[in-house]
């Protein structure tokens, strides 16, 4: 697909390693007025303690966060910053990992109907005992929701708002993504699979 591009918005990718493969979940932020290259600097200061402090704790030790990748899209070759995490923050949980394919999903709710209104993360570095017949526990499933609201407090301060991005419409690309505030953090109890994670 062509660049889209998403005005005052930044393209978060936050990459992992977790049983020999590598995993990224990407979400976007959003800024009022023009980006910076410092705000790229600080958004990954920002997210590698939020991280640490409310994602961590609930990981497999067989998960490790080793890079944030941050790009202005609001236009194609707009400011970029590989951020890498030294050393690796690594889940404090000392329980085998599901296999790479089992995930959590939160979903990013914008408070409106629609595909394109709404955005989801696949929660990646589920323990064993996380697990029981195909659903989470109600601690992992807070954990996680708890986990991407408190995120806000870390880069609201810093001017931004997390936000969904919709790049296509009926099938079509958009000549300007579509773009949505996030309001509320949902995760249900089932698990879910992506067949793309496991290992080669």
């Amino acid at each position: 697909m062509a660049f889209i591009p998403a005005v005052n918005t930044v393209k978060i990718a936050l990459e992992y390693t977790v049983a020999g493969k590598v995993v990224v979940n990407i979400f976007y932020l959003r800024k009022s007025n023009p980006i910076i290259v410092i705000d790229l600097t600080n958004i990954a200061a920002a997210l590698k303690s939020w991280w640490s402090t409310y994602m961590k704790p609930f990981m497999s030790s067989e998960l490790s966060l080793t890079t944030i990748t941050l790009q202005d899209i609001t236009i194609q070759n707009g400011a970029r910053l590989v951020s890498p995490v030294i050393p690796p923050e690594v889940g404090s949980t000392m329980v085998n990992a599901v296999p790479n394919n089992v995930s959590l999903v939160t979903t990013f709710k914008s408070g409106l109907s629609g595909r394109s209104l709404n955005g989801r993360a696949y929660n990646v570095g589920m323990t064993e005992a996380d697990v029981s017949f195909s659903n989470a526990t109600l601690i992992f499933a807070a954990g996680m929701a708890g986990a991407w609201t408190n995120m806000n407090s870390y880069v609201v301060p810093l001017g931004f708002e997390h936000v969904i991005v919709s790049f296509e419409g009926g099938g079509l690309p958009r000549p300007t993504g579509l773009i949505s505030k996030v309001a509320t953090y949902l995760s249900n109890t089932r698990v879910d699979t992506q067949r793309r994670r496991l290992p080669f």
